[in-house]
């Protein structure tokens, strides 16, 4: 996701994030990588993977900065975990 969507948001604004096309990086706990993946137009991504812990990345977004840090991620065996990666648009 990326925001803010409008200069001097406020908290009662109606400037939602919005989706973006970013490239995400999955490590496993030792920090090697296990799995990269690109976000549709959507902003959403899947990313198949055994059970166990991981800290995913957003690596890129085009002109957008990152701004979530590391965000550590449990995968759970016939499940899915949903994580929000965001980036900065730059707007004051």
């Amino acid at each position: 996701m990326a925001g803010p969507t409008c200069p001097a948001e406020q908290s009662e604004s109606a400037c939602p994030d919005r989706p973006v096309i970013a490239t995400v990086v999955v490590k496993d706990p030792s920090g090697k990588q296990v799995a990269k993946a690109t976000s549709g137009s959507d902003g959403r991504f899947k990313i198949p993977l055994p059970p166990g812990t991981y800290v995913v990345v957003g690596e890129r977004a085009a002109g957008l900065h990152r701004i979530t840090g590391p965000i550590d991620a449990t995968v759970r065996a016939g499940r899915f975990t949903t994580i929000t990666v965001t980036f900065d648009t730059g707007i004051r």
